[in-house]
Order: C-alpha cells, then structure tokens, then sequence
C-alpha cells in the first residue's frame, strides 16, 4: 500500500501576524476578544486576550480563507 507524500501546510500570513477573534468559553459562556495566531509551520495556535494573557494550542489540522 503506497501513500500519497504529505504537502507542507501553508499557514496565511495574515494568521502568522495575528488576526482579531472572539474566543468562545463554552463553560461561562462568555465570548472574550482575542489576538489569534499560528506559526509558520501551522503546528501550534496561541492568542492573547486584552488583559496580555497568552494561551497554546497544538494543532492537528486547521483549514483557513483570509
């Protein structure tokens, strides 16, 4: 069984620089601004809220248009 060579994610760079979001909280149910951004390589995703508050997330797959 042959498999197909992956491609390298193309992250936009406009998601490199960092884009504005709402970030929901599914528990409080508040929606909280954010700056969201990816790395180049399109492995890790972290925002920042208006209080400087930084969060990761490592990333599986993500799927843009900007």
């Amino acid at each position: 069984l042959m498999r197909a060579p992956l491609k390298p994610v193309e992250v936009p760079k406009c998601m490199q620089d960092g884009e504005k979001f709402i970030k929901w909280d599914e528990d409080s149910g508040v929606g909280t601004p954010v700056t969201l951004r990816v790395d180049k390589n399109g492995f890790y995703l972290y925002w920042v809220d208006q209080n400087k508050e930084a969060e990761l997330s490592k990333l599986s797959l993500l799927k843009l248009s900007c």
